[in-house]
């Protein structure tokens, strides 16, 4: 099962989903933020069979900017997070303390474990493969953590990526910069690159 968007480094190129269990698998190839008509049609063309219009709608509706509700009355939760007062007087209080520069050189300091596996029956050609994992890398929140992680994964010798989620901070509202730090990231990583949203 495969859509694709013809064109090298345009958007996310191509996509070929591999059903796997309740998850997909997308292979993305090439980089950066800026679609084509045609490869969001091709995208949505792809979806169009496999998400009801309805879901894709409300979802589209969530990326919306300023759609963080405070107080959600359907499901009657109130989320402080999203109170735009809450978050600067929170933001306020981590940089007089200190805590902000503490947290943001923690999130700048990656830890690399690497882990060998012995996987009975494993092809011949697959021995001695080395895949680079990538996790939470919420690439909206520190404009420049995308490249100090492009930096840092560029000297991983690695023959295949795979990236486990999260890639970006809030839930809802514009995803450029999330979009913007994947095309900085995935011009360092080995290709082919698999991954899950999380």
């Amino acid at each position: 099962m495969a859509g694709t968007c013809a064109g090298s480094g345009e958007g996310f190129g191509s996509w070929i989903g591999a059903r796997r269990g309740k998850s997909r698998l997308f292979q993305v190839v090439g980089a950066g933020s800026d679609v084509s008509p045609e490869c969001a049609s091709s995208v949505r063309g792809y979806l169009r069979d496999r998400v009801p219009e309805a879901v894709m709608q409300r979802r589209l509706a969530l990326e919306r900017a300023g759609t963080e509700p405070t107080l959600d009355w359907r499901r009657q939760r109130f989320h402080p997070e999203n109170w735009s007062v809450l978050r600067r007087l929170l933001a306020l209080g981590l940089r007089a303390s200190g805590l902000y520069a503490r947290g943001r050189r923690n999130a700048r300091s990656f830890c690399l474990r690497s882990r060998q596996l012995f996987l009975p029956g494993l092809a011949a050609p697959f021995a001695g493969t080395r895949i680079l994992q990538l996790s939470d890398l919420h690439l909206d929140v520190d404009g420049d953590f995308a490249t100090l992680l492009a930096e840092r994964a560029a000297q991983v010798p690695a023959d295949y990526c795979i990236i486990t989620g999260d890639f970006r901070f809030r839930t809802r509202g514009p995803l450029d910069a999330a979009l913007e730090g994947m095309s900085v990231l995935r011009e360092a990583l080995p290709r082919p690159v698999y991954a899950v949203l999380g």
